[in-house]
């Protein structure tokens, strides 16, 4: 049950004699539930942008945008669900007034299968073809296993007094049909449902626990988790939100777990999102609630040792906290010892709640470990580029190291199976000289790291010419094996 579609669709619409005739914009999206003795059913939403409607008069001479849409499930050549609606905009009375988006939504019941859902739209205001788009749809339902629907962003919701096509468990639910949450979106809501607990667990009471977490490296987020005790039903119902005012920009998963009364995991359920927060992002990293007296950093009395432990937390440290960091550890500095330990114990009790003094010694180990590889006489190991990358990411999978061939510079290439989510990551590191031990990122396939297509060009610019910009192959050269360990790590 892996079906989850989000999209912007656009409808050209010819210029003629309704009132502002233009591209038809909407957002679309479903979500997979089940029904307890009826079985599995998609709910589509889709959200029509009330500006790139056309308006005509309506008998009241009154404005009003009317868009048709066809639903239509197929599995193979046969049609499972077929549905055509005509959906009305609010009425307005003036055309270059606000006009509201507005909102269909619609459930159809589908048994476990693999299926085509097909989208056709068509402004009934407009004279032009309807556009069509499908997407692929499976349902994958198991009844020997607890499980989860799929996870719906929820715009608002409140206690429902009266059943709509927006109601569920008691509750109107609105969605929010985007995985993008900007600046003035302060709160995350999400609506789930659980299946299979009555029927499979021994026990009536079960956890639900629900976090975000770094879609990079799964890093449970401090201050985003909750919990929820529950007891066994036909269905569990989770409705909560989280304050995401102050969570900083980047890519997130948002994450639901069903553990047992021995904490282990039943199911789980994840969706990513993205969030862009300036204000958060420039914010100075508030250290005025973390107390530092009977932990691990209370015996740090050394303003240079605290300095040093600090400093070598930027490879794995946000843009705040290397905004700290790169303020704060300069010797000209006047720094406070205590502000200095809250930074660095409110930096590992982010990554490690339950036992930060753990986190740190292994990440400390691997610190000493770097330098002792790639520390120069001026720069120490987690300053360089390849101690930066072993401190962000681990020990590579593969390491060529290539001090002397023919026609290239001294360089290295590093692999790595996996890198967060993504796989095959690979690395090519360079030297210009062959006196300072300090390589330095030429090129890497990971999207967050430099890419340079020419690194070939570069990395043998000795013997070729750069002249040419687009050019990206140095074509054959004399001892050079460059490519091939790019190609087949080793």
């Amino acid at each position: 049950m892996n079906f989850k579609l989000s999209l912007i669709l656009f409808l050209a619409i010819a210029y003629s004699n309704v009132v502002g005739a233009q591209q038809l914009q909407a957002l679309f999206s479903s979500n997979l539930f089940q029904a307890p003795g009826q079985g599995p059913y998609v709910e589509t939403y889709l959200l029509i942008n009330g500006f790139s409607a056309n308006y005509a008069k309506n008998e009241e001479g009154q404005f009003q945008a009317k868009i048709e849409v066809t639903y239509t499930i197929q599995k193979g050549e046969q049609i499972v669900q077929f549905d055509k609606v005509a959906i009305l905009s609010p009425i307005v009375s003036d055309t270059n007034t606000a006009k509201p988006n507005f909102l269909d939504q619609q459930r159809f019941a589908i048994p476990n299968g693999d299926y085509v859902l097909v989208l056709k739209m068509n402004d009934l205001n407009a004279d032009d073809k309807p556009v069509i788009s499908q997407s692929d749809l499976k349902v994958d339902f198991k009844t020997d296993e607890v499980g989860f629907s799929q996870i719906e962003l929820v715009d608002n919701f409140s206690k429902s007094t009266e059943t709509t096509v927006l109601s569920k468990s008691g509750f109107t639910v609105v969605p929010y049909l985007s995985t993008f949450y900007p600046e003035p979106k302060t709160k995350l809501k999400f609506y789930a449902e659980v299946y299979g607990t009555e029927s499979l667990l021994e026990d009536d009471l079960f956890l639900i626990k629900y976090y975000i977490a770094k879609h990079e490296n799964t890093q449970i987020l401090n201050g985003y988790v909750g919990y929820m005790r529950q007891k066994a039903a036909p269905v569990n119902v989770i409705l909560r939100e989280f304050n995401i005012e102050k969570l900083k920009s980047g890519n997130y998963d948002l994450i639901i777990e069903a553990r047992d009364r021995n904490n282990k995991l039943l199911a789980h359920k994840s969706l990513f999102f993205q969030r862009s927060n300036v204000t958060a992002d420039n914010a100075e990293v508030d250290l005025s609630s973390i107390q530092t007296a009977s932990t691990f950093v209370d015996n740090i009395n050394n303003i240079d040792s605290i300095r040093e432990f600090t400093a070598s937390l930027r490879p794995i440290a946000d843009d705040s906290e290397r905004r700290f960091i790169d303020s704060y550890t300069q010797e000209k500095v006047d720094t406070s010892l205590d502000v200095m330990k809250r930074f660095f114990y409110a930096f590992w009790i982010q990554k490690n709640e339950l036992n930060p003094e753990q986190e740190w010694e292994e990440y400390w180990k691997n610190v000493k470990a770097v330098d002792l590889e790639f520390g120069t006489r001026i720069r120490k190991g987690y300053n360089t580029d390849r101690g930066t990358i072993y401190l962000k990411y681990g020990k590579p999978n593969s390491r060529v190291e290539v001090p002397n061939e023919p026609n290239s510079y001294p360089y290295e290439i590093w692999h790595y199976f996996q890198i967060n989510n993504q796989t095959n990551g690979k690395f090519v590191f360079w030297s210009q000289d062959n006196v300072t031990n300090d390589y330095e990122v030429l090129h890497s396939t990971i999207f967050t790291e430099v890419n340079n297509p020419r690194w070939e060009m570069m990395l043998q610019q000795r013997n070729t010419s750069l002249y040419d910009l687009d050019q990206v192959d140095p074509g054959y050269s004399t001892g050079s094996r460059a490519k091939e360990y790019w190609d087949t790590p080793r």
